[in-house]
């Protein structure tokens, strides 16, 4: 249960870096790493406990509709908007006091990456709330102006 509580929370915290202004067809080089810069601070807000459904959805109507989210450390892949909605909207409220932090980028083509610091406190199932800090790096593929996929690599 644990390590799919994580990989759902990671999952959620995904989701909001891509709910951001899409990228218009004839965007610059440099669009898609302004719009990841942007979705950075919608993930933050997705990572709160007040998150609601309508967060979840924002970011979807961003993806293609067979967007990928993989975490390859807890060797998870979820292909397909509804399937990735389910996961997300199931852990909704499990995180709060987030803050991330962007510490490197790459930018090229159709890919943005990002390095991370991120800290929140995780909800435990007898409802205490425990902090979590990781360094993460985290790929974002943009398929024209909507992303096709998303992958999280971070340290246990």
């Amino acid at each position: 249960m644990r390590v799919l509580r994580q990989a759902f929370f990671v999952l959620s915290a995904a989701a909001a870096i891509v709910a951001g202004v899409p990228i218009p067809a004839s965007a610059s080089p440099n669009q898609p790493e302004r719009v990841a810069e942007q979705v950075v601070h919608a993930r933050q807000k997705a990572m709160q406990e007040a998150a609601t459904a309508a967060d979840v959805d924002a970011f979807l109507s961003f993806g293609t509709e067979n967007m990928v989210y993989e975490d390859p450390v807890v060797k998870m892949r979820i292909e397909g908007k509804n399937q990735i909605r389910q996961g997300m909207l199931a852990f909704l409220g499990v995180t709060r006091a987030a803050r991330i932090v962007v510490t490197k980028k790459i930018a090229r083509a159709n890919v943005v990456v990002f390095e991370q610091n991120v800290s929140f406190e995780e909800k435990q199932d007898d409802g205490r709330w425990t902090p979590r800090t990781r360094s993460q790096v985290t790929v974002f593929e943009f398929e024209g102006s909507q992303v096709r996929r998303i992958a999280d690599y971070w340290s246990r």
